[in-house]
């Protein structure tokens, strides 16, 4: 299999929507890096010193200047790229799972596998078969839409705004880290800007991170989302004893380069959260 990196790089620049005009040069460091990550996604021996070289700074200083910019640090933005790829290759080739570990640099399945499902929530058969068999089920969704009300007994509650008029929904989800990846702790979907309640978030540290999706949008958006308006809370929360402590308010903008890719099934999110309303 021909590695598609030119592909997936071409693709990032065509969704690159907050380009400036002039960068800092923290800002340029990282979008060099990033473009060397896309380069060599299936080159295992990619480190953060030779990252670090590239960029003209020292290990230490890259890794604190790729932090603030983009919120994690390398090695878990190229491995959200990795395996960002991986979803796109279960889903649009015919190679089996162990064929596409190694197209993204893993040379143990079981490393693979297990990684996909810490990044994805899904083993990678589990995923492929689930997207397979289920539909989006949006129309369910909006009928839910019509009925939905705040549930006032919860343990995070907040506020969601996205410019303009959406048609269609925002899912706001609770993760253990600045980056949406696995299972969130705690999820919702909204319909508009407004108020949004997460209830059942047990005691921890968290990070409230949200993404837009029109009803028009096409499936590709919603299994790789690339132009979908997101946000995230500005710091963390936290939840001790059912309250929290934070800011959990969320403002939604375009998509920036720097952005770390967005791994998390939305698919398996809807569907679960329409068996929710339904049950």
């Amino acid at each position: 299999m021909n590695r598609p990196a030119y592909q997936v790089e071409q693709e990032a620049k065509e969704n690159d929507c907050e380009v400036k005009s002039v960068e800092t040069s923290h800002e340029y460091a990282v979008r060099e890096a990033i473009r060397q990550m896309l380069n060599r996604l299936d080159d295992a021996s990619l480190s953060s010193e030779e990252l670090a070289s590239a960029a003209s700074y020292s290990p230490f200083h890259f890794d604190r200047i790729f932090r603030s910019v983009t919120g994690i640090p390398p090695r878990l933005f190229l491995s959200a790229l990795r395996f960002q790829w991986s979803k796109k290759l279960l889903l649009k080739s015919k190679s089996t799972a162990t064929e596409v570990g190694q197209t993204v640099g893993y040379s143990s399945f079981g490393t693979f596998s297990s990684n996909f499902s810490r990044f994805i929530g899904l083993s990678p058969q589990q995923f492929r078969a689930f997207i397979e068999d289920r539909m989006l089920g949006l129309q369910e969704l909006q009928q839910i839409q019509l009925k939905t009300k705040i549930n006032t007994r919860t343990s995070v509650e907040g506020r969601v705004e996205v410019p303009g008029n959406l048609e269609g929904m925002i899912c706001v989800g609770l993760f253990p880290k600045p980056i949406p990846m696995g299972k969130p702790i705690g999820c919702t979907i909204v319909f508009s800007s407004g108020d949004y309640a997460i209830p059942n978030v047990p005691d921890g540290i968290y990070y409230v991170l949200a993404i837009a999706f029109s009803w028009d949008d096409p499936i590709d958006e919603y299994l790789h989302p690339q132009n979908s308006l997101r946000g995230k809370a500005s710091g963390k929360i936290v939840v001790e004893n059912g309250k929290m402590i934070g800011n959990s308010n969320v403002s939604l903008r375009s998509p920036r380069f720097y952005d770390p890719p967005i791994l998390i099934s939305f698919p398996i999110l809807i569907q679960n959260f329409i068996e929710d309303k339904i049950d």
